[in-house]
């Protein structure tokens, strides 16, 4: 597992629990992506003008990590 990444990966985290979106918009990679159940997204721009429009706090927790070479994905549940 590339530690580097993953501790990118929960610095990041971290930045989005505490909605500090200039410490998310440096962490993002021009190319960063996402997609889950509940959506899609396709761009740094998207994701953070969804999270400034997020009405709502939540936590992560039981997260765990898969890193490979410079993929990481990571499972969570969320707390509301």
């Amino acid at each position: 597992m590339n530690k580097d990444n993953v501790e990118l990966v929960k610095k990041f985290n971290n930045a989005a629990m505490q909605k500090d979106f200039k410490a998310m918009e440096e962490l993002l990679h021009p190319s960063y992506s996402m997609k889950d159940p509940m959506m899609e997204i396709s761009s740094p721009e998207e994701f953070l003008e969804f999270m400034k429009e997020c009405p709502f706090d939540c936590a992560m927790e039981n997260i765990s990590f898969v890193s490979d070479g410079n993929k990481v994905v990571q499972t969570f549940d969320v707390q509301m």
